[in-house]
């Protein structure tokens, strides 16, 4: 072997390395190449997942504020079911927030109507934490409304929004600009990898378009918090394998979201455009060689060395031909790939035509919204197949992309008019965009149609609104819209001297149905009523549903001849309406209060009032009936009185206004059990020094409801007092003190454990305190009441029985309720020294209790011959101004420690109740 053939070899073998090298690495990037190409087509496609999630969260932020200013307030009626539909449908969404924009001065006001919606624990705080501290601002953002409300986030309520920076920062620009804003969650929300989607709120169905008008307007801000991972459509695991593929956001503040487990080889930024908002996503990827890679590679080194072998030249020029041609066919490959995706992957309908606006391109969004295929309609014109029309004018657009050039170049948008796309029978809302598609010269070579389906935003607003304005259980009108057309009708009337009929309907015994078959058979009922109802009025005529078993019609055009004629058809119907309910069947019937509308009646709210009064009035007739309001009725004008009473008692409790005095129930009886018994009665002291007769007042209470309120203030305010008063005054070892309830607590479920609750905060021994029912109170709530006497007789309290003798079934009932004290009535004990009557009625019902074993309290003892004729016969215990007239609590206590040191032998230290040189009423 010669040296030239050494040579030879030589270069043969480092040649032949050399192209085996290359042909290894060839193919190595080739799968390389292709397997970026893979993680790139994914990448963009979950890039534009998260624009299309950014646009439906968009659209549920709208139509959020849409439904807020459709129906002028927010209430959990409302928010709760939309946001529920929401969070079900699109689990990217964590949750949806409303804050409402207070001032200082309204803090206090929020909390208390918070607490009244029933959350109890609601306080604001600088976040979700309890003990975070309450802070002294001059405004709040507060949350007030949230979806879903778990143990988890129930922390957020009254969470301060403006105690971060950034939301108040975003919250301030996106009430400038009046649009939305989009920002990572702050701290305060305790949520690291997540966004927060803003909008505030203005009071008024309008907004005004100057900036610091706006500022002035702003009620709130919607909220919705955004999970990152799951907006992404990627959740990160830690281990040893986490996912090749993580995506972050760029903002001016820096990277976020992004994990830092791994190095990642690759990355890109896109950014996505959703609305108003711009993001910039950043994604890394790590390009890995595969075991399948690696046997490929070994495969073509062996057959290059083999080919190469036979024919080096020949296989040498054509491998670098093919090379060559390979990597151009891959990079064009890839930009046609991307291109491809990125069309198809748009949530919207992309349409491309020619110069002639035929049809040369349609992505699948495009072929699905238009029903057919792309190689069935290439070539044909545009408006064969995209026909567009205004509503509801049902005007049609002949020219669908020079309509939407032109709007683009002019920027405008319709406002208030909806675009529909008719495809067969079909309708779709939609929304559009057109630009011209222009050569590298400039020339006009095409144009591109862009529309986007906003059908489902379509439904929502539409839906919202139906929801704002009606009776969710039956479909009928509710009170707020209503009172609408009521308006309407008043101010048609002023104008045009019309005469127009409003009915308040009140179901009689409603309560009954719900008591004995649940609320179910309640709201069947309800709705079997509005149908009732919407039969007996015409098409113009008005039903609606004003709450509870409450509705209301309005009569157009009705005078005051036919009001009544259909008042009494309405009246009629419902009467003779029977309601069947598995094996029980009720009669119906309603009260119904009729008031004229006209030129001279009043405001809204005196009509509705006057309507309301008027259907009190046909209540207290009996029920069934229908009372026609008047100008001066006299019903109505008493009834008006006692409604005058319900706002100055309401602010009396709220103010602590009233008092309590004491009078004391005397024991004829030496070493008696108790030895003296103390009442407390109820005072409302007034600014001149005299005192409101709680005659006046009680009876609107009674009637509206407000007595379970004053008898929690007697007990919460008698309990704190009593363990006070009993060192004080005389028989301090020997006492009772007696508490009078009204037939309202009694049936009151929750009031045994609320007194139980303040026995034990105040230390009051249960066996001092004695507890009053009227004889009408324990017989008409017979069962109720037993329970509740017996649920506090087994902690050792005391009842009495009061006014015994003035029902109709005393004897039968009095031998079955647990008792202590029987309380004579007043009307026999006055007259019984003349009347020989009232004393057999006064002895009998003594002899009667004396059988049950019950002690006996005569009251109205005012001179000393009642007294002694009640002692001969045998009463216990006597009360009335002969023995002492009621003292002031807050007279008394100042007395007792005046007289510590000077009381009588046996009584060192205690006080007795003297006689008042004025009398107070009981």
């Amino acid at each position: 072997m010669t040296i030239s053939e050494d040579r030879f070899r030589l270069v043969f073998l480092l040649s032949g390395a050399v192209i085996t090298a290359l042909v290894c690495w060839s193919v190595f990037s080739l799968k390389s190449s292709q397997q970026s190409a893979r993680y790139e087509t994914q990448i963009d496609r979950t890039l534009q997942a998260i624009g299309q999630r950014l646009v439906i969260a968009q659209a549920s932020l709208d139509a959020l504020v849409g439904l807020y200013q459709a129906s002028d307030e927010m209430d959990a009626a409302l928010f709760t079911p939309f946001s529920e539909e929401i969070l079900q449908d699109y689990r990217f969404i964590d949750s949806l927030q409303y804050q409402t924009y207070i001032t200082r001065g309204e803090k206090q006001q929020l909390i208390d109507e918070m607490h009244e919606a029933g959350f109890s624990q609601f306080s604001i705080k600088r976040s979700g934490v309890e003990n975070a501290g309450l802070m002294d601002s001059d405004y709040y953002l507060v949350t007030s409304f949230l979806e879903p409300l778990t143990p988890s986030s129930a922390n957020q309520m009254g969470m301060d929004w403006l105690a971060s920076g950034k939301v108040e920062q975003a919250f301030l620009r996106a009430a400038s600009e009046n649009m939305s804003q989009l920002i990572s969650a702050p701290r305060l929300l305790e949520k690291s990898r997540h966004l927060i989607l803003l909008k505030p709120t203005y009071f008024g169905r309008s907004v005004q378009s100057d900036a610091a008008d706006r500022f002035e307007q702003v009620s709130g801000m919607f909220a919705i918090v955004l999970d990152w991972d799951l907006l992404t459509g990627f959740s990160h695991h830690e281990g040893k394998n986490p996912l090749a593929v993580d995506f972050s956001l760029i903002t001016e503040g820096g990277e976020l979201f992004a994990h830092q487990e791994r190095k990642f080889t690759n990355e890109n930024e896109t950014s996505i455009e959703a609305g108003n908002i711009l993001l910039t996503v950043k994604a890394r990827y790590l390009s890995e060689p595969t075991q399948d890679t690696f046997w490929w590679v070994l495969l073509a080194g062996l057959l290059s060395v083999i080919v190469y072998t036979v024919t080096i030249l020949e296989l040498r020029s054509r491998y670098l031909l093919q090379r060559d041609k390979n990597r151009a066919q891959s990079q064009l490959y890839r930009e046609r790939e991307r291109a491809e995706v990125a069309l198809r992957s748009i949530g919207d309908a992309v349409i491309t035509t020619d110069i002639d606006q035929d049809i040369i391109y349609m992505n699948p969004v495009a072929e699905h919204m238009l029903g057919c295929r792309l190689q069935d309609v290439h070539g044909r014109h545009i408006t064969e197949l995209v026909r567009l029309e205004f509503q509801p004018m049902g005007e049609e657009i002949p020219d669908p992309i020079g309509f939407y050039i032109d709007m683009t170049q002019t920027n405008l948008r319709q406002t208030g008019i909806d675009i529909v796309l008719k495809v067969g029978t079909s309708r779709l809302s939609v929304d559009g965009n057109a630009s011209p598609l222009l050569d590298s010269q400039g020339e006009l070579i095409g144009s591109m149609l862009v529309l986007r389906d906003v059908s489902l935003e379509q439904e929502l607003t539409n839906q919202l609104v139906y929801q704002a304005s009606h009776d969710s259980l039956t479909g009928l009108m509710n009170r707020s819209e209503f009172e609408n057309r009521v308006k309407e009708s008043l101010e048609l009337s002023r104008q045009q001297n019309r005469q127009n009929a409003l009915f308040y309907i009140d179901l009689d015994q409603f309560k009954l149905v719900n008591d004995t078959c649940g609320h179910g058979a309640g709201d069947e009922l309800l709705k079997r009523l509005a149908g009732v109802l919407q039969a007996q009025i015409r098409k113009e005529d008005v039903v609606a549903r004003l709450g509870g078993d409450e509705f209301g019609i309005l009569l157009h055009d009705c005078d005051q001849d036919h009001a009544k004629k259909m008042a009494e058809r309405t009246r009629e119907a419902l009467h003779e309406m029977r309601f069947r309910w598995k094996d029980k069947i009720f009669d119906v019937s309603g009260s119904i209060g009729l008031v004229m509308i006209n030129r001279m009646s009043g405001s809204l709210s005196e009509l509705m009032s006057a309507a309301d009064l008027a259907c009190y009035a046909a209540k207290d007739a009996g029920r069934d009936v229908v009372h026609f309001y008047h100008a001066d009725d006299a019903e109505i004008a008493a009834k008006f009185r006692q409604m005058q009473w319900l706002p100055r008692i309401r602010e009396a409790i709220k103010s602590n206004e009233f008092e309590l005095a004491l009078q004391p129930v005397e024991s004829l009886k030496d070493g008696s059990n108790p030895r003296i018994i103390y009442e407390f009665l109820l005072r409302w002291p007034q600014d001149d020094g005299s005192y409101i007769s709680p005659s006046l007042f009680i009876p609107s209470a009674e009637r509206y409801d407000l007595m379970s309120d004053l008898d929690l203030w007697v007990i919460e305010n008698t309990l704190a007092v009593v363990p006070k008063l009993k060192a004080e005054l005389k028989y301090p070892e020997n006492q009772m003190f007696t508490i009078n309830l009204s037939g309202q607590s009694v049936c009151d479920p929750t009031l045994a454990d609320f007194i139980i609750g303040k026995l034990r905060r105040y230390e009051v021994n249960p066996k001092t305190i004695c507890f009053e029912v009227t004889e009408t109170v324990a017989i008409a709530n017979f069962s109720t009441a037993i329970d509740f006497i017996n649920s506090l007789r087994e902690l050792g309290c005391r009842f009495a029985l009061d006014d015994f003798g003035s029902g109709l079934s005393s004897f039968s009932y009095l031998k079955r309720l647990p008792l202590d004290f029987l309380k004579i009535d007043g009307l026999f004990v006055r007259d019984m020294v003349d009347d020989p009557v009232d004393l057999a009625m006064v002895r009998t019902i003594h002899d009667v209790a004396k059988v049950l074993k019950l002690q006996t309290i005569a009251e109205w003892v005012e001179d000393a011959a009642t007294l002694d004729s009640l002692d001969s016969i045998g009463i216990d215990f006597v009360q009335g101004f002969h023995i002492s007239k009621p003292i002031m609590v807050s007279e008394l206590l100042p007395l007792a420690a005046a007289t510590e040191k000077e009381g009588p032998p046996g009584t060192e230290g205690r006080a007795e109740l003297p006689a008042l040189s004025t009398a107070v009423s009981d």
